[in-house]
């Protein structure tokens, strides 16, 4: 009757509890593994861009670090010469013949 009715039904609803919690598990591991290899994936491309940035970095900070930054050096101290002497032969309203024959 009714009891064995019940009875079957439970133990289908248990069965298929278990079958869901198994199917759950599948899912979460391979849910997992999808979001550890888009994950990997940006961590790669970021790698990629950073390596580039420092390529980058390298190269711009190249003359102050090779021969103990001499090349840097004087070229920083012929740009202030020659604003220096720009400013001067502007101020003393010379050209640059002018500016020669002063020296």
């Amino acid at each position: 009757g009714n009891a064995e009715t019940v009875k079957n039904l439970q133990a289908r609803l248990s069965a298929a509890s278990s079958a869901l919690t198994k199917a759950k598990k599948v899912v979460s591991n391979r849910e997992h593994k999808f979001v550890a290899k888009k994950l990997m994936h940006e961590v790669e491309e970021m790698m990629s861009s950073m390596e580039s940035e420092v390529k980058a970095a390298e190269t711009a900070s190249a003359p102050l670090l090779e021969k103990g930054g001499e090349e840097f050096l004087v070229a920083a101290s012929l740009r202030t010469l020659a604003v220096a002497l720009q400013s001067y032969s502007k101020e003393k309203g010379l050209d640059l013949e002018g500016l020669f024959q002063e020296a």
